[in-house]
């Protein structure tokens, strides 16, 4: 048993700093009142972020051989129109296809069988999760031979000892770097202690989206004479830092995009493989300074006195 799970999330198409794909069709507005398709022109943002994107992809396609790939998209399909400063447009039908043409490459890769499209949050999915059942919906239509799944949290049995809990929000980012991964530690091990105390066995790995940052722990809880492990992985966002999550951050001086791909070989999880970019934000530059003789009163004051 071989098989590929690729792990997305916080894409906020049509926002200028998100994900785009180049080969999007919208409907632009004529002179004479009708409608002819155009593709966008990516920004330089757009640009990087479609390359990790594509490499996240083709990775994917290249490590499954041909075996299955089970895509899970942890939320935020688009920016959505609550906040839109810095959004392309307002037209609500490009906030449809924006984030329908990103997945599109995945619908077409022939051994991706199954995708979980997670509603995100409500301001950037247009309301209970309206935004991820429409793409769903027009994706199923599309690529019948595939099954997409829309949800807001769910959990997998992958593989016998195997489950995948999975949904957009989650633990809030440590506030000090020497702290980083603690908020992480504490959800996951409430979670475990949960299933163990009624009986259940914890998901093996905790999947969560919606905080712009990357963690990823490791944690083991004695119990019944064995130790139990689970995994967290907050996933990086597919998008850029605009004005709201450069405020909720606190000012982050540099911005982490990507996501990760997770194998599964004879019923073991193997180690995650993360495509990321990272991004000093940040302004950069460097006074010169030349030494200039001195035209004051007081260098002509000392020349009198010598």
């Amino acid at each position: 048993m071989h098989f590929v799970i690729p792990v997305i999330t916080d894409k906020h198409a049509m926002h200028t700093l998100g994900l785009l794909n180049p080969d999007t069709v919208f409907q632009r507005k004529g002179k004479h009142n009708e409608f002819y398709p155009y593709t966008p022109t990516l920004k330089p943002d757009q640009e990087d972020l479609w390359n990790v994107h594509q490499e996240i992809i083709d990775t994917s396609v290249k490590m499954a051989d041909g075996d299955p790939i089970i895509l899970y998209d942890l939320g935020d399909q688009g920016q959505g129109m609550k906040y839109t400063d810095d959004v392309e447009n307002v037209h609500l039908a490009n906030h449809i296809m924006a984030p329908y043409w990103n997945l599109v490459p995945w619908m077409q890769i022939p051994n991706l069988v199954r995708a979980y499209l997670v509603a995100g949050t409500s301001s950037h999915d247009h309301g209970a999760g309206s935004l991820t059942i429409v793409i769903a919906q027009m994706l199923q239509g599309e690529f019948k031979d595939k099954e997409i799944i829309p949800v807001y949290h769910g959990i997998t049995t992958v593989a016998p000892g195997i489950d995948i809990d999975y949904s957009h929000h989650g633990p809030g980012q440590s506030a000090r770097t020497w702290l980083e991964g603690n908020t992480a530690r504490y959800y996951l091990r409430d979670i475990m202690m949960s299933d163990l105390m009624e009986g259940r066995t914890p998901p093996k790995i905790v999947l969560r989206g919606d905080k712009h940052s990357i963690i990823f722990e490791e944690l083991s809880i004695w119990n019944k004479n064995r130790f139990v492990k689970s995994q967290f992985a907050m996933i990086p966002p597919l998008c850029k830092m605009g004005d709201f999550a450069r405020q909720v951050t606190k000012s982050l001086s540099k911005i982490i995009y990507g996501g990760v791909i997770f194998e599964i070989v004879d019923g073991r999880m193997m180690e995650p493989v993360w495509i990321t970019r990272t991004e000093d934000i940040r302004r950069k530059d460097k006074l010169e300074w030349t030494e200039q003789k001195s035209t004051g009163i007081l260098s002509k004051l000392l020349k009198k006195s010598s």
